[in-house]
């Protein structure tokens, strides 16, 4: 801390010192330097123009009052007498020296006073020292801190009447430099000085020629002054004090900034990591609310709003979240309402059809009955004229009756009624029968049918006698009806590797457009390339055909070119495929949402097992298998939970067993896209699928009774956040 100020006046002092950014130091040892500079002042009276000067230091130990004054009075003893006139305080704040001015008013005339003891008195003494008389005005003041009230240190200052000047220092505290040197214009001379036990110096060694140009060194304190009589000698006289901050060796202050850059850094790092741990706690927490929340709205756990959080952002979130979900349920809701009335004018469209084909047939067999006993009466014979309208009769009939029978077929397939019969059939006599069927439509329109299979073909199939005839019959006529006339109608066939028959119809006629070949298959759909051919269709033939052949793990495709004709090609199990599953009566739930599922599923396995498939295709397949059983396993269980089933969480561990194997099948052939991989898949999930629908899927049909709507509701709900695969996988 600083200890002590020069102050020095005549009769008021007027001062404001701030000490609050003095510290205090804890030096032992506190070297002072005085530099004393007598120069004439111009326009004073001429004595010598030289300039005297003299460097005086001193130094103490431990703050010595005793021995500053002793020093500083013998090394001043003989200095001519000037006056201190103004006094320039610098002292150190925050690491930069910032000035105090301190100025009094002076006058010419001194009063000599006694001297003593009390600090703020002025006193008049006369002393003898060396045998010289003189007079010493001394003043005595304390320095106090305005914050704490302490008292920092005390200034002695005094006139010596025959022009000596001592300068006595009370040090009350060290002051806050490193050193204190004595400054000679631009040089500044450091003082090294030992002392003895006494107190008295011994040797005085001095340092000059040093720069004054440096960082660490500012001037302590300048003491301006001269001698007031009038009519004598002026001298100027000038003292500085300069403080001088020691700068330390670079090896230490590396030690010290490497020191002060650890601390540092180590306080970073902990406030870094306690507010990293803080934040991540609060953050983390309010986010997994909202995950628990995102997923609850998934699963169709709808709650009133996200959960709030004190963290602005995180509740900005959530407030959007809600705006999400409150959209999210009006659409769901909208979808229901929409989904629903769709099934009801589907059901209602079908019902209607169904309903009219039923009676229309009754009429429509009597007119076909009546014309044929018209025909055949031997009683009253026709003309040649009447039988021939007759003939008119019955071919409209026929072909009304064809319609009606393929819009019944269409209405049970649409209600998930049409059902499958399967018996080993011999492929051989079931082709013979329906060429034999067409051959009369064929000579009307003049056309040839080439049956290549009549004596090579001995396969038998596992499959539905009578659907297998539809299908056939239906290709046929298409054959038929969309050939030139004078064309041919060519059947094919041939065993595949993977334990199918291939059955190929070909025909010589005007061919489908590479812009029509995606519309083929859609319900309703007519071929427009020749309008008097097209008429003869109702477009629902192929769809139908399609159907059946899923649902006897079949497949049907076709090539064409453009005028020159069309080959459909159909592919069915033979009786010794053991890889494929065909949906039967044994395997109704009685539920309709899981009997629907389970014929995905397998329309979806039996694809797998094709030649016909791509590879590419296998893999979109494989994609719709894998989701589709997890799927499933959602609605299966959700039925389950509305029916109250007594083994659902044992149901539910199979099903999750299932789906992890499934899972890693799945991933193995995705890796590794080899045939043994994907019949393992197959195997697995055909072997699984039979005995889970036979042996646990057909308990449920006794609890779901008098729970449909119950039932429509719930899966409702879960297809509205897992989304409607059904639908999708339908359309393939």
């Amino acid at each position: 801390m600083l200890g002590a100020l020069f102050f020095i006046g005549q009769r008021s002092f007027e001062h404001v010192i701030d000490m609050q950014t003095i510290r205090d130091f804890e030096h032992t040892r506190t070297l002072m330097a005085l530099m004393v500079d007598d120069r004439l002042q111009s326009g004073a009276q001429e004595m010598d123009s030289s300039v005297r000067s003299s460097n005086i230091t001193a130094a103490v130990e431990n703050d010595n009052k005793a021995d500053v004054r002793k020093i500083l009075n013998q090394i001043l003893e003989s200095r001519s007498g000037n006056l201190f006139d103004r006094l320039v305080v610098e002292r150190e704040a925050d690491h930069t020296w910032t000035s105090v001015d301190m100025s009094f008013n002076s006058s010419a005339h001194w009063s000599p006073r006694p001297r003593t003891e009390t600090c703020g008195s002025w006193n008049h003494q006369l002393q003898k020292l060396n045998g010289i008389t003189w007079h010493s005005l001394v003043y005595c003041t304390e320095i106090v801190s305005q914050i704490s009230g302490r008292v920092l240190g005390r200034l002695h200052g005094g006139l010596v009447l025959n022009e000596n000047i001592p300068l006595l220092l009370d040090i009350g505290h060290a002051i806050g430099v490193d050193n204190l040197a004595l400054r000679d214009g631009n040089e500044i001379i450091s003082a090294l000085s030992h002392f003895s036990s006494d107190g008295t110096v011994k040797t005085i060694s001095q340092h000059p020629s040093l720069t004054i140009k440096r960082q660490n060194e500012n001037v302590f304190a300048s003491f301006p002054f001269a001698h007031p009589s009038p009519g004598t000698r002026s001298w100027q006289t000038s003292l500085e004090v300069v403080a001088v901050k020691q700068a330390p060796q670079f090896g230490q202050m590396v030690d010290a900034l490497m020191k002060d850059a650890y601390w540092a850094a180590l306080a970073v790092l902990i406030l870094g990591g306690v507010t990293t741990l803080i934040l991540h706690r609060a953050i983390g927490s309010s986010l997994g609310k909202l995950m628990q929340y995102v997923e609850a709205v998934r699963v169709g756990q709808h709650k009133s709003r996200a959960p709030s959080s004190t963290i602005a952002e995180v509740n900005e979130l959530g407030f959007v979240l809600d705006d999400m979900v409150r959209t999210l349920r009006q659409s769901e809701q909208s979808l229901i309402l929409t989904k629903d009335e769709a099934e009801k004018a589907s059901k209602a469209k079908s019902e209607f059809l169904a309903s009219m084909s039923h009676e229309l047939r009754t009429p429509l067999n009597a007119v076909l009955g009546f014309a044929q006993m018209l025909q055949y009466d031997p009683q009253y014979p026709l003309s040649d004229l009447q039988n021939e309208r007759v003939e008119y009769i019955l071919s409209g009939g026929h072909h009304l009756l064809s319609l009606i029978d393929e819009i019944l077929e269409l209405a049970k397939i649409e209600a998930h009624q049409l059902t499958i019969s399967l018996d080993e059939v011999s492929a051989r006599e079931v082709i013979v029968e329906c060429v034999s069927l067409a051959t009369s439509l064929s000579l009307q329109h003049e056309i040839s049918i080439i049956n290549n299979t009549f004596t090579n073909l001995d396969a038998t199939l596992l499959t539905d006698r009578i659907r297998f005839k539809q299908v056939l019959v239906n290709l046929l006529s298409n054959a038929i009806k969309f050939n030139s006339p004078g064309g041919t109608v060519t059947i094919d066939a041939e065993e595949t590797p993977n334990g199918f028959l291939r059955l190929s119809v070909s025909d010589s006629g005007i061919g489908i457009a590479e812009a029509d070949r995606d519309k083929v298959f859609q319900l309703f759909h007519r071929l427009g390339a020749d309008p008097a051919i097209a008429r003869e269709g109702t477009g629902i033939g192929l769809t139908i055909t399609k159907t059946i052949l899923d649902h006897m793990a079949g497949s049907i495709n076709f090539i064409s070119k453009l005028g020159q004709g069309t080959t459909f090609w159909i592919e069915l199990p033979l009786s010794s495929n053991n890889n494929v599953l065909i949906w039967s009566e044994a395997m109704i739930t009685g539920v309709e949402a899981i009997d629907k599922d389970h014929r995905v599923l397998m329309k979806l396995l039996n694809k797998i097992t094709r030649d016909t498939v791509g590879r590419t295709d296998i893999g979109d397949i494989v994609d719709k298998l894998v989701d589709y059983t997890h799927f499933h396993f959602k609605r299966e269980e959700t039925i389950m939970e509305v029916c109250a089933y007594p083994g659902l969480e044992e149901h539910r561990a199979i099903h999750k067993s299932i789906a992890a194997k499934v899972d890693q099948l799945a991933i193995k052939w995705r890796e590794k896209p080899e045939p043994e991989l994907l019949a393992h898949l197959h195997k697995f999930l055909r072997d699984w699928l039979f005995s889970h629908i036979i042996l646990e899927d057909t308990k449920i049909e006794g609890l779901a009774k008098g729970k449909k709507r119950e039932i429509k509701h719930a899966l409702d709900m879960l297809s509205s956040v897992e989304g409607n695969n059904l639908d999708v996988l339908n359309n393939d």
